[in-house]
């Protein structure tokens, strides 16, 4: 009986695993296919060059100063539903952007999304470390593969896809095709993840137990400060690719 108890936890623990490395992909496929359509944007929406720098840069910022306080959010209210709050804010605001498709709509709405993706990938550190204390490296290889893979995948599909099956000039389609997968990671993570830590004993025996000088406020001052300074390195690297979307078209 117990051994099909913890059977069925690693049956779990595995499913989330993949599941962590899907929701990494999202995370980044939503900011990295709008470089590819990004002269079309510009070209219909008529911006100028310091709203298509500012459409750009906007997840960069918010992905860099929304950091610390995510992980207060993530400290108040826990990793999962945290997750689960980011996932619903990207998908319905990556969908919600082909919508009558406007300068104000599309700013907004990139805003929300860029809130989103903070306030999971701020989660998603702290949960592996909490619900998987004897496999954080493991875990953490899979999110951090998810996430340069959703990279790789939204700037070599986003054209491809809109030109084959929706029109060269569909760029608003593209935000509902990479917002459907966050949507069906958003269901995937509120159906497969336990509300509690799928904890064994062999993962409870790992659990290390926090230094008795070490409190609270110190632990979300420096995870805090961890947080921030990675985020602003990852956001670069987004910002780079937004300042070149002509990489993508033939001249």
């Amino acid at each position: 009986m117990e051994s099909n108890r913890e059977l069925g936890i690693t049956k779990r623990k595995i499913l989330i695993y993949v599941l962590l490395a899907f929701v990494g992909i999202n995370l980044r496929a939503v900011i990295l296919a709008v470089p590819p359509v990004l002269p079309l944007i510009q070209h219909d929406l008529h911006l100028s060059y310091t709203t298509t720098g500012l459409l750009t840069a906007l997840p960069v910022l918010v992905l860099g100063l929304a950091a610390w306080l995510s992980g207060l959010v993530v400290e108040r209210i826990g990793e999962r539903a945290s997750v689960s709050i980011g996932l619903a804010l990207l998908g319905s605001a990556a969908i919600l952007r082909a919508w009558q498709p406007s300068t104000s709509t599309l700013l907004l709405f990139t805003f929300l999304l860029s809130a989103g993706i903070a306030l999971s990938q701020t989660a998603v550190p702290s949960l592996v470390r909490r619900w998987f204390p004897a496999q954080i490296g493991l875990v953490t290889a899979l999110f951090s593969d998810g996430l340069i893979v959703g990279e790789a995948l939204a700037a070599g599909l986003t054209l491809p896809i809109m030109t084959h099956f929706f029109g060269v000039n569909a760029w608003n389609s593209t935000f509902i095709v990479w917002g459907i997968p966050v949507i069906v990671s958003l269901l995937l993570w509120l159906w497969i993840v336990p509300a509690t830590p799928p904890a064994s004993r062999a993962v409870q025996s790992h659990r290390a137990t926090p230094s008795v000088s070490t409190t609270k406020s110190e632990l979300l001052e420096k995870g805090g400060s961890i947080v921030t300074k990675a985020s602003w390195c990852i956001a670069s690297w987004h910002y780079a690719w937004g300042e070149q979307p002509d990489l993508f078209w033939d001249e």
